[in-house]
């Protein structure tokens, strides 16, 4: 059986919309807010800093228009933030661009959404900007970017040739 470029790609993508079906929003949200990593690795190979790979990869992707507004360097800043203390605060995460404080993730409803909205406060004379997202939308948004990602480098041969290097799970003991 021969292994498309992009089969474990494909297989963390489908894990992430099981997940997504399956309304596990905490695992949803935590393989959307990494992929950007993995997929940074592949596009951006020569570049040394991974905080740089996962900002221009978004930047350049994730051009939802359900996350207008939201930056590479932002989500960056949650990606450490949450993953690495289990925060939503951004503002002294050192990759924020200072424009978001801190962010509010809520649980989609059966038939209505609610997403990208600024919530802010004055706590005496600064300004506290909480972006709201629907953990879905934001979750779908990612996978649209990787799709996208994936049609630019098909014909890639570097790229492609990188995408090998991405850690799989084995069905076999040993190959």
């Amino acid at each position: 059986m021969e292994k498309n470029e992009f089969d474990t790609v494909d297989k963390i993508i489908e894990s992430l919309k099981k997940s997504i079906n399956c309304k596990n929003w905490y695992v949803s949200l935590i393989v959307a807010l990494i992929l950007p990593d993995i997929i940074g690795k592949v596009e951006y190979y020569s570049e040394e800093k991974s905080s740089n790979r996962y900002i221009n990869w978004f930047n350049k992707y994730v051009t939802s228009k359900d996350l207008s507004g939201l930056s590479g360097e932002n989500c960056y800043a949650l990606r450490c933030a949450y993953l690495h203390e289990g925060s939503m605060d951004i503002e002294k995460q050192s990759k924020s661009d200072g424009t978001i404080n801190s962010f509010y993730f809520t649980f989609p409803k059966s038939d209505w959404i609610v997403n990208n909205n600024r919530l802010i406060s004055i706590k005496g004379e600064k300004q506290h900007v909480k972006l709201q997202l629907q953990v879905d939308v934001f979750c779908k948004a990612i996978i649209e970017g990787i799709e996208s990602w994936k049609k630019d480098i098909k014909n890639d041969d570097e790229k492609l040739l990188k995408l090998k290097e991405i850690t799989a799970i084995h069905t076999r003991l040993f190959n």
